[in-house]
């Protein structure tokens, strides 16, 4: 641990825990959430009859045009 008390920027002395303290009221005011990731929806079965929820047309799709995929 280090035993810095003050620090000088551009010429202007602020203490560490003026530095500090607008990190330290946030967190006070809005802890973090814990993650709220969910299992995926299951799709129902009448959705195999259209031809849109095929599993080819949507990995093509998906390769298509999300970024970071190419289309060929």
């Amino acid at each position: 641990m280090s035993a810095v008390d003050r620090v000088i920027v551009a010429g202007i002395e602020h203490r560490v825990d003026e530095l500090l303290e607008p990190y330290e009221s946030a967190r006070r005011v809005r802890p973090i959430a814990p993650s709220r990731v969910r299992e995926p929806v299951p799709q129902p079965v009448e959705n195999d009859r259209f031809w849109w929820h095929g599993q080819e047309y949507v990995e093509h799709a998906r390769k298509s045009c999300c970024v970071g995929h190419s289309a060929h």
